[in-house]
């Protein structure tokens, strides 16, 4: 496989997945808010991805290019056997150890911003979807179309099922590029206090 190529990533990668997305993530609008100290910020988001991205690869919805890796997508796929874990504990366990610590008590202060997500998501895509969950690159890397590598291959695959992909962003530099990449804005939703707005994109 070329280092240029996506590929589907294991336990393995997870090292590197994680210091690519807390690199990534670490002037995310959303996680400034959260830390206003940077070291902070860094510490909780790599715990963060270490329990994140694990949930997901289990279901094998974690996708990366390069050796090591230096760009990382998660998507949700319907329909894929593969999402299904045999052991459901093993999701569940790490999730509750996150969600049971101060990092929590942060979260409850963005509740507002995590309803709003899955309430857009009900509302414009209700139906089966694909969904971009989340994806980073490696700032050190950026600049070279890996965010569209990640992407290309999974939208060609929902377009010849016919099925929609779904995504959001609470990054306003994030816009552009989903729309460029054929997203339509489907809303987008304001939250003063926090100085923080939610995107909706839907590509069908």
């Amino acid at each position: 496989m070329k280092s240029g190529e996506i590929r589907l990533l294991s336990h393995h990668d997870l090292t590197n997945a994680v210091y690519v997305m807390s690199k990534a993530f670490l002037y995310d609008p959303l996680w400034v808010y959260l830390y206003k100290d940077e070291k902070m910020r860094k510490k909780y988001l790599e715990r963060f991805f270490r329990v994140f991205l694990s949930v997901f690869i289990n279901k094998k919805n974690v996708y990366g290019i390069g050796h090591p890796v230096q760009a990382v997508a998660v998507w949700v796929i319907p329909h894929n056997a593969d999402t299904k874990t045999k052991s459901p504990l093993r999701d569940l366990l790490p999730m509750m150890k996150l969600f049971f610590s101060p990092f929590a008590f942060n979260l409850f202060k963005v509740s507002s911003v995590f309803s709003s997500f899955a309430a857009l998501e009900k509302a414009y895509a209700p139906n089966t979807h694909y969904k971009l969950e989340s994806i980073g690159v490696d700032p050190d890397f950026q600049g070279k179309g890996l965010s569209a590598k990640l992407i290309a291959p999974i939208i060609s695959e929902a377009q010849m099922k016919n099925i929609p992909v779904y995504t959001e962003t609470i990054t306003p530099l994030n816009v552009g590029f989903y729309e460029h990449f054929g997203f339509k804005t489907m809303e987008e939703r304001s939250f003063p206090d926090m100085k923080l707005t939610v995107w909706s994109f839907l590509m069908k």
